[in-house]
């Protein structure tokens, strides 16, 4: 019952971005750009989300200034306003630094992040992540398939996740395929992750009573992205 429950919620996202270049290097590479995205979800809508349309029920909406401050290192200033169409939640405002490294030496191949966020608007506290994703070619070709292990440790500090909640961790791990292709003239990239998170009883609780409660929750998302 479970399975069927979960399959009927299936969500989809649909994601849309677009980057401005703000000032380039001697080679011709951006060293400083803003980003601006909007990522929205829907699923089959449960008896509780009434409002109209029911169906779109997460509408994420950021702007991050990137730049790079040495070669392979990217850092972001990220504003993020998340809200729910359908009135399933209520609107939040998180800030967000973060850093990513993917140059060309061992800590490069391990493609660190680090990020911090807070709200300025919503529940308070403090939300810290730490991932890696080593990532491996599976074929000598350029556009062949790659294997990545994406692991991912996030704490939230102080009530990050809603009154009450303490400081609660989690941890993520998994792999990843990802397979570029070509459709017509225009370059696509395909990738199916599937993830374990693993968090305490406290952290799980928090999900219910409609939410998933296992302390040990699988993910699987296919996704199809391209860039123009």
């Amino acid at each position: 019952m479970t399975i069927v429950r979960t399959l009927d919620r299936l969500p989809v996202h649909a994601q849309l971005g677009i980057a401005i270049d703000l000032s380039h290097g001697s080679d011709g590479a951006a060293t400083t750009w803003l980003v601006l995205r909007s990522s929205n979800g829907f699923h089959a809508p449960s008896t509780g989300e009434m409002s109209t349309p029911r169906i779109w029920y997460e509408s994420n909406n950021l702007a991050a200034l990137v730049f790079t401050p040495l070669k392979g290192l990217r850092a972001a200033g990220v504003y993020t306003i998340k809200t729910s169409p359908n009135g399933v939640s209520a609107t939040t405002h998180e800030a967000s630094l973060s850093l990513a490294y993917d140059g060309d030496d061992v800590v490069g191949k391990l493609s660190p992040t680090f990020a911090v966020t807070m709200r300025p608007k919503g529940d308070n506290g403090v939300f810290t992540l730490a991932a890696i994703e080593p990532g491996f070619d599976l074929s000598e070709r350029k556009d062949g398939p790659k294997l990545s292990i994406p692991v991912a440790i996030g704490r939230g500090w102080s009530g990050f996740y809603g009154s009450g909640s303490g400081s609660r961790s989690y941890l993520s791990a998994g792999a990843a395929l990802e397979q570029p292709f070509l459709l017509g003239a225009m370059q696509w990239s395909t990738r199916l992750e599937a993830l374990a998170v693993v968090r305490d009883d406290r952290l799980a609780a928090l999900s219910g009573p409609r939410g998933e409660t296992g302390t040990v929750v699988p993910l699987i998302t296919w996704s199809v992205s391209t860039a123009y």
